[in-house]
């Protein structure tokens, strides 16, 4: 429904959902832990999603179905690929798998650093849950949002000239996050260890719209749906359900040596492996004049 020269923008408008998303939750959870706690918390917050449901079944419409739709079919209705076809003209593409590489270890810092941050937060500088949900959850939020509007568009803005500068925002953005957020978790007070998060939060968050917009040229038109969610499997399976995991184990293991402050130590060592993805996406940029767009 977008033309390719403002899919990034559109994606990234989507993905606004995950840094506003983000920035209720830690607000309205760390409150409502703070004051009833954290079990109710969940349930208070679990409660909307019911009313949403019943929003998304009534009132929203199926795009497929629109008049705009009807007419594409009429002049042009792909058959649908198998499963196992589809997953193999996505996986064929160098620079779709490049792209699950960085998508996924971006993914697991994000949801690893996010989880621990609060922690942090709490066990180094004796914020409570409500404290750490409303100051970090509002300017993690707003850099997660201006970071995920801004990564679209320097994507439409610069990939219009030259292709690899589709995914330039995010490689050079990760890697300018390291020393910014070595320098936040190293700060002796929480209020400047809030600041100095902005920029890495912003520069973390540029990658949302840049990748998804990509997955979506590498493959064939049929094959897109299968493509992001390729993507989204490996995101969620390695970032969600790793990187918490892993980061936590970390801590565990290097409390008897540095008590409170482990999760510093960690998160120290998470802003490094910012280079991991930075890496990833720089190498899947030097593919994408040759990819992105070409398959019809």
């Amino acid at each position: 429904m977008v033309p390719p020269e403002k899919r990034a923008s559109a994606l990234a408008f989507y993905s606004l959902g995950i840094p506003v998303g983000s920035l209720l939750g830690m607000v309205i959870g760390g409150l409502l832990a703070d004051f009833l706690g954290w079990r109710e918390a969940f349930v208070v917050v679990g409660l909307p999603g019911v009313a949403l449901a019943l929003v998304v079944w009534f009132m929203l419409r199926d795009p497929r179905r629109s008049d705009a739709a009807s007419v594409l079919r009429a002049k042009s209705q792909p058959a649908a690929l198998p499963l196992g076809q589809a997953v193999a003209e996505v996986m064929r593409s160098r620079a779709f798998v490049l792209l699950v590489c960085a998508g996924s270890a971006a993914s697991f810092l994000s949801y690893g650093k996010t989880t621990w941050t609060t922690i942090f937060f709490q066990r180094t500088h004796d914020l409570s849950p409500g404290e750490v949900g409303l100051s970090f959850g509002l300017l993690g939020g707003a850099a997660g949002i201006l970071g995920t509007w801004l990564g679209g568009y320097l994507a439409d803005r610069f990939g219009a000239t030259n292709r690899r500068h589709v995914l330039s925002a995010p490689a050079i953005g990760m890697a300018l996050a390291v020393p910014l957020a070595i320098a936040a978790y190293h700060a002796p007070s929480w209020p400047l260890a809030l600041a100095l998060l902005f920029l890495p939060t912003v520069f973390n968050s540029l990658y949302y719209g840049p990748t998804y917009s990509a997955a979506q040229g590498l493959v064939p038109l049929r094959a897109r749906a299968i493509a992001a969610a390729v993507l989204l499997f490996f995101q969620n399976l390695i970032g969600l359900g790793l990187g918490p995991l892993f980061f936590g184990m970390l801590s565990d293991w290097l409390q008897p040596a540095y008590g409170a402050d482990s999760v510093r130590y960690v998160l120290y060592g998470a802003a490094v492996l910012g280079l991991v993805p930075a890496f990833f996406f720089w190498r899947c940029s030097l593919h994408l004049d040759r990819e992105l767009d070409r398959k019809g």
